[in-house]
Order: C-alpha cells, then sequence, then structure tokens
C-alpha cells in the first residue's frame, strides 16, 4: 500500500508513506492453531505531534506471533508475543528510537454460543537506543466480556489496572485505570452504528515529559443510501494528559490537549474492484500551551483500486 500526499499550496507536506503486511495462519487438529502477523510501516506522525513543527518521519516494524488452544467447548487459552521496533528519520527525533517486546496471555470463558468472558495479562519491556527518556516496564491486567449475539449486535469491552515502572528510580511508577470497548450496532440492512471508547497509556513525544495518558471516544453512522453509495459520519473527542512538567518560553506546567474532530464522507462503489471517496474532516486541538492549539479542515478525493 502507498498513500501519496500532495498539498497545493503546502509543498512541505509532500510525502509518500508505505505499508506491507502479511499473515500466515495455519490450524491442527485438536484446536491449536498459530498465527504470524508482520507489517511495516514507512510513515509519519500527525502534523504538530509532541511540540514539532515539522513532519516526523518514521520506519517501524511489527511482527506478531500467537498460539490459540481450544481446551474444551467452552475454555479456549491464548498467548500473543510481540516485537515493535521505530526508527525516526530526523536526529532531532533520536529519542524517540526504541524497541518494544510485549507477552500477553488470555484466557476465554464461553457460556453461550457467542458469548464469552476473558481474562488477559500484558507484559511490556520498551526499550530505548538513546539514554534520554527512561526505559520502563508495563503491567497490565483485564477483564472483560466478547459478545456476538445477533446480527444486529456485537463487541467487545476490556477494562482492568495498569502499571508503569521506570528504569530510572527518580521517576515515580505510574498506576492506572485502563479500558478498550467498541460496541456494532445495525438498525437496520443499511443503517449501522459504531461505538469506540479507550482509556491507555503512549510513549511521549516529549523528551521533558515521561508518558502520556490518553483518553477517546468515538461515534460512527453509515447509512447506506443506494446500492453503490455510502454516507459516514464521524465525532471524535481525546483527551491526552502528559505526565512531567513541560517548560515552553517561559511557562512550566503540566501539558494537556483536547482534541476535536468531525468528518462527513460519501463511497461510490464503480465496481467490485474500484471505489472512490470524497469528504471533509474538520478537526481541532485545544491545549493547555495555547501556542499548540490549531485548527485544520480537510477536503479529500480518493480513488481505491483492489486485485
Amino acid at each position: 500500500n502507498a498513500d501519496i500526499e500532495r498539498y497545493s499550496k503546502y509543498s512541505r507536506g509532500n510525502t509518500v508513506s508505505h505499508k506491507a503486511e502479511g499473515l500466515f495462519q495455519y490450524n491442527l487438529r485438536g484446536g491449536l492453531s498459530f498465527e504470524v502477523l508482520d507489517q511495516f510501516l514507512a510513515s509519519h506522525d500527525a502534523w504538530g505531534s509532541g511540540i514539532s513543527q515539522e513532519l516526523d518521519k518514521y520506519r517501524s516494524n511489527l511482527a506478531n506471533f500467537i498460539v490459540t488452544y481450544d481446551l474444551s467447548d467452552r475454555v479456549k487459552l491464548r498467548v500473543d508475543y510481540a516485537n515493535f521496533l521505530v526508527n525516526y528519520t530526523a536526529s532531532r527525533n533520536a529519542f524517540r528510537d526504541r524497541d518494544d517486546n510485549v507477552i500477553s496471555g488470555y484466557v476465554y470463558y464461553k457460556f453461550k454460543p457467542k458469548t464469552a468472558l476473558f481474562a488477559e495479562y500484558e507484559f511490556a519491556d520498551i526499550e530505548y537506543r538513546n539514554d534520554v527518556l527512561s526505559n520502563s516496564m508495563e503491567h497490565h491486567y483485564y477483564g472483560g466480556l466478547q459478545w456476538d449475539i445477533t446480527a444486529k449486535t456485537k463487541g467487545s469491552v476490556k477494562a482492568g489496572y495498569g502499571v508503569k515502572d521506570f528504569r530510572n528510580p527518580q521517576i515515580d511508577t505510574g498506576d492506572y485505570f485502563i479500558m478498550e470497548a467498541q460496541m456494532d450496532y445495525a438498525f437496520t440492512p443499511k443503517t449501522s452504528l459504531m461505538l469506540k471508547g479507550a482509556r491507555k497509556t503512549e510513549e511521549t513525544n516529549i523528551s521533558t515529559t515521561n508518558y502520556i495518558v490518553s483518553n477517546s471516544v468515538e461515534l460512527e453512522y453509515l447509512q447506506r443510501l443506494t446500492a453503490k453509495i455510502l454516507g459516514d459520519i464521524r465525532l471524535y473527542y481525546a483527551h491526552d494528559a502528559y505526565k512531567g512538567d513541560l517548560t515552553f518560553f517561559g511557562e512550566t506546567k503540566e501539558r494537556k490537549d483536547r482534541y476535536f474532530s468531525g468528518a462527513l464522507a460519501f463511497q461510490y462503489k464503480f465496481r467490485e474492484w474500484l471505489e472512490m471517496d470524497a469528504g471533509y474532516v474538520y478537526s481541532l486541538r485545544d491545549s493547555s500551551f495555547s501556542d499548540f492549539d490549531y485548527t485544520n479542515n480537510t477536503v479529500f478525493l480518493r480513488v481505491i483500486g483492489s486485485l
């Protein structure tokens, strides 16, 4: 996949992003299965991330290995291992280059044919290549529910507790509530609604801060207008709180950003292999440092073909 971005009046933003990914799955008799995924990206952060006013480009690779075992008709076990590498192109972002190793374990209990409870533990070892940001270890404990009850509704929700333990003893250990949820509801074959919510931690993009606690919610409404035309309305809100003080132009405090976004789009399907999207996106950032506030208006036209 190649994403070619060209601006009519802002040539500094011109760029080409690339994505290559693959999946291999093998299912054995007796309920044991193996899955290998790999994704390579040559891309960039969203404009205005952190304190940057440039386009921050990077290359990353995510390799994921998954083993699942159906212990019985009701109980399933799963173990994941993921390795994530990221390298930023510009030397100003060298402090963000890192290697992550993540191990996760799940136990699912299916108490109805299409509904299951599960428990999850995740351990992440985060290693930075330069001695600017502190290395850390994260422990996440979740309990959750998955359902696909009818043709109209499906989803999942999990919530729990997270701990971020830094190698640098001068940085306090972080502990926090974490959750992820998604629900899809089809009112009719032509009308559906999707709701997503999350509370999680993210690695910082500012060298003087430690990490980010991010809260987000997204609502998407899809309406099939004709056999070939699909309408899409999206609303999005997020709140990012940086842990650790930031000093910018003589002002020192914790940075907190609020993001608001709305989008309206239409998709027209010419053939099974060819479609076109057109739409408008409005986004706004309201920061505790007013210098980081912005509004963005985007009109887009996109043609997608597949073989």
